[in-house]
Formats: C-alpha cells, structure tokens, sequence
C-alpha cells in the first residue's frame, strides 16, 4: 500500500495530492536511486508544473523512509515548498549505512567490525550513480533552510531507528525558538487513519514554526 494510503487520508481531508514515482521506481525511468541528490531537482520540476497549470496558494511535502529524505532534501533548495511532513526519515546516507550494514539491529557494528562493509556500500552507490554520497544528507538540508518540519518516526523501526529523527531535529534551524509546535514518534503499531495522522497533519499545516522534539 506504502503512501497511497497517506494520499487517500489526505483527499478525503480535502488536500489535492500529487505523487511522484522517484528515480528507478515505479514508472520512473534511471539506473538507480540517488536517495535525494538527483530527486531533488526532479521535485522542482514538479513544482515547476503546478505552478503553471494549478497556482496552488501553499505546497507541501510529505514522504516516508526515502521520499522523506527527499523530501528534506528538496525543501532546502526548493523555497516554493512550505513545509514537510517526514516520517522515517534517514539522517544521512552514510548513517543509513550503519544499520544496513549491522544488519537492522547493531549500528555500531556498522561503524566498528564491518566498517569496510559500510564503506562498500557508500563506494558503490557514488561509482554507479556518480553523486557524493556524502552530501545525501536531510540532515544537512534542514540546516541549510529554515522551514516548518514535522517528524514522525517509529519505536519499533529497525531499518531506520529514531535516532535519524533525532539527529534531524538536532540539525535543523531555529531549535531553540521554538516553543509552541510539536513532532510526534508513532506508538509501536501505528495504524494511518484520519484520526492521528491526518489530524495531526491538518494540526501541523496551521502552523509557521518549527516543532519541537518529543
């Protein structure tokens, strides 16, 4: 199902949504995925096109697990998007890393015994796609704009733990003004319906200021 139910929450609240296939996925074309790099450009020309045939008043971004990495990403070099929802988020490629390569339960294996498995896999990615895996970064986009961000990760998640989210939040601008908004862990099994995400949604799209954590 992955974000079409996200999309359906947000038509029945009234929001118009577009969806995008990211590069190798779907009916996308490319060789491979550059986790934001590329996908970033790809949002604006996106963007590009709902301005000419739709002038929407406000546009956000809302992604899961990578789209919403690129969805960080593509906020911080494209100011038409006014906000992002991000949940599951990855903090940055070589973070990612860590836990693929500690096999989804032991990061710091990742970053100790099987550091050249880390270190294959982020070599790999830049020779095949040539991009600098280690500017793939949300963490960084956040910090290089300031824009209103709501963070939802999983207790549960072994694939991208919450501590992504919490270097995210960590990174973007403005921590310490912020006083009056809020982001949300998702309890162990959450289950999308109108009543928490897309309450919270509609709650979060009222808002101008960064949240806080916790």
């Amino acid at each position: 199902m992955g974000v079409l139910e996200h999309a359906r929450i947000l038509l029945l609240a009234g929001y118009s949504v577009v969806m995008m296939d990211s590069r190798a996925h779907g009916a996308s074309e490319g060789p491979m995925a550059t986790y934001g790099w590329l996908e970033r450009n790809d949002t604006r020309a996106i963007v590009d096109a709902l301005e000419t045939s739709e002038h929407p008043r406000h546009l956000f971004a809302l992604g899961e697990s990578m789209g919403a990495g690129i969805a960080l990403q593509a906020a911080a070099v494209e100011p038409r998007i006014d906000a992002v929802v991000a949940e599951s988020s990855f903090a940055s490629l070589r973070e990612a890393s860590y836990d693929y390569a500690g096999l989804r339960r032991y990061p710091w294996l990742g970053k100790t015994w099987l550091a050249p498995g880390t270190w294959t896999m982020i070599y790999h990615s830049e020779s095949l796609a040539g991009f600098p895996a280690s500017q793939v970064s949300p963490e960084k986009a956040v910090a290089a704009r300031r824009f209103p961000v709501l963070l939802i990760c999983d207790a549960e998640d072994v694939a991208l733990p919450c501590r992504h989210t919490k270097k995210i939040y960590d990174a973007a601008i403005g921590r310490s003004r912020c006083g009056s908004c809020r982001a949300r862990f998702t309890p162990p099994l959450w289950g999308m319906s109108l009543r928490n995400f897309g309450g919270a949604y509609w709650n979060f799209s009222q808002l101008t200021a960064r949240p806080s954590f916790g």
